[in-house]
């Protein structure tokens, strides 16, 4: 966790949560990561004091903001170690990865103030590269094709 006003909750997908009030950031780092192209979500509990303009960065770069006196929506559906279905909503579909290092940051809007920014979670997943789909592709269309010449 990074910032000036960062700070840890527990409580929220197994204690997970960071939060920020003001002008300060929260940030995730994962460490490890292949090189390519990843899908970024987030959660968050939703609530009439959270921001209505909370900035998502991924890599240093602009991905979202969000309104999160909604539910997230729009990304996947995880369970958490309690066994919780945890909505989330997909921040961005292309954080590059070179190095082997991802960092995704949360901070209030510019409209915001005093209202605070949270997120519970941040989810990640690599986006198969162009090449891949075709090459599925065309291993479905030759077993389709074999299929029809044994019949």
């Amino acid at each position: 966790m990074g910032g000036n006003a960062a700070s840890g909750d527990v409580g929220h997908w197994n204690g997970t949560s960071r939060y920020t009030l003001d002008t300060g950031t929260a940030t995730w780092t994962f460490l490890g990561l292949a090189d390519g192209e990843y899908e970024v979500a987030a959660s968050w509990s939703y609530s009439v004091n959270r921001a209505t303009d909370v900035a998502y960065t991924v890599q240093g770069v602009t991905a979202s903001a969000v309104n999160q006196q909604a539910e997230a929506s729009g990304g996947p559906v995880l369970t958490d170690p309690l066994s919780t279905e945890i909505n989330f909503q997909t921040i961005t579909r292309t954080a590059l990865v070179s190095g082997g290092t991802l960092t995704v940051t949360v901070a209030n809007g510019p409209g915001t103030f005093i209202v605070d920014a949270i997120s519970d979670a941040i989810a990640i997943r690599a986006v198969p590269e162009p090449g891949t789909y075709a090459l599925i592709g065309g291993l479905l269309a030759l077993c389709s094709v074999m299929t029809r010449r044994r019949r």
